[in-house]
């Protein structure tokens, strides 16, 4: 994802945009420094990276349903601690 990538350039700039008081920079920064931001997003392209695999098969005109449960079985496993975090940072009111 390039907002992982580029993370750290772009929290130096809006550091320095935030510097001069702009206020679009002041709130963007607050909330990429939040941790559950950062890890919701690790988390989201872990899932997102393991999941475009299996909707691009999901999207083959000739796609045979016997081999969906393989498709399926085959994504790795998640522990029931990241799933739940998962979960509770979705679900916060």
């Amino acid at each position: 994802m390039p907002i992982i990538t580029n993370f750290r350039p772009l929290v130096i700039l809006l550091e320095d945009d935030a510097a001069d008081e702009e206020p679009v920079a002041v709130g963007l920064l607050n909330q990429l420094k939040q941790y559950n931001f950062v890890a919701l997003l690790h988390l989201a392209a872990d899932i997102l990276a393991e999941t475009n695999h299996l909707s691009k098969f999901f999207q083959h005109r000739d796609i045979s349903f016997d081999g969906v449960g393989t498709k399926v079985n085959s994504l790795p496993p998640y522990n029931k601690r990241q799933l739940y975090y998962f979960k509770s940072t979705i679900h916060k009111d």
